[in-house]
């Protein structure tokens, strides 16, 4: 059985990955500080790392203060530099922003050059090399839009469906615009995908994502069907009419796997939240 090590699993994502991973008969799971504390209960030594024959990464997902970015990436050098040491291959999770908008070329970075358009992204590339260059066992899987419930960041999808679920009349969604396309993959999909490079040997860059655009407007429409709100659409800024489309043909062939966004159940997520927000 696959021991398995997640570090940096604090925040909405890492949460969501612990548990579905926790729950497979297939695997042994432990939550770690960068440290090799246990996140939880006893302590793990540095020199123990060589217990797991996998360690999943999420160091740096936040968008962060130059300072606290600092912080992490020392913790994730230190990470890489142990895990080189005792021979225990990383998967990395980078994303979108570090290619761009839009993306493409190359998924290698040291083929077609990277140009992220934000700080985050030159972050998150930077990680990206880290990993990369620490040791050729490791992967890197570039997440792209996260779709899902609780709603705890703000991401695209947060940011058009989350007024549904917490006002109780009619909405007023504030957006760029509602033309821009996102490629959306849910918590689910993720981290079963996830789960699945556990067993596999996945080397280099990986774009996790459904290779499928999704409209804002579209996204607006099924949670107003799901809700029986309607929304009022205030443009704020620049009109985004911007696609952010990922290539998951490498990421579908390593795992043997169609990966598509579970619109359905999302809908049905988002009427059970919203009932259970009536119901406060």
């Amino acid at each position: 059985m696959p021991r398995v090590a997640v570090v940096g699993g604090n925040g909405w994502l890492g949460s969501q990955l612990i548990r579905a991973l926790a729950t497979d008969p297939l695997l042994d799971v432990d939550s770690l500080r960068i440290d090799g504390t246990k996140s939880k209960s006893g302590f793990v030594r540095t020199n123990d790392f060589s217990l797991y024959s996998k360690i999943i990464c999420l160091v740096g997902g936040r968008r962060l203060n130059a300072y606290e970015y600092e912080m992490d990436f020392s913790a994730l050098s230190f990470l890489m530099r142990v895990s080189a040491e005792v021979g225990i291959p990383v998967i990395h999770l980078g994303s979108a922003a570090e290619i761009g908008n839009p993306p493409g070329g190359d998924l290698d970075p040291k083929g077609v050059p990277s140009k992220p358009t934000s700080q985050y992204g030159e972050w998150k590339l930077r990680a990206t090399e880290l990993v990369i260059d620490s040791s050729e066992e490791n992967c890197v899987l570039r997440l792209f839009n996260v779709a899902g419930f609780p709603l705890k960041q703000s991401t695209a999808f947060q940011m058009l469906v989350g007024p549904f679920v917490e006002l109780t009349s009619n909405v007023t969604v504030r957006t760029p615009g509602l033309l821009f396309v996102r490629d959306y993959l849910d918590v689910k999909t993720i981290c079963g995908a996830i789960r699945e490079a556990c067993f596999q040997d996945l080397r280099g860059m990986y774009d996790l994502c459904s290779g499928v655009g999704v409209r804002a407007s579209e996204i607006i429409e099924w949670a107003e069907e799901a809700t029986g709100l309607r929304a009022s659409i205030s443009i704020s800024g620049d009109v985004d009419k911007s696609e952010v489309i990922g290539n998951n043909s490498k990421i579908e062939a390593a795992l043997g796997q169609q990966l598509r966004c579970d619109w359905s159940s999302l809908r049905q997520q988002l009427r059970r939240e919203r009932a259970g927000q009536r119901r406060m």
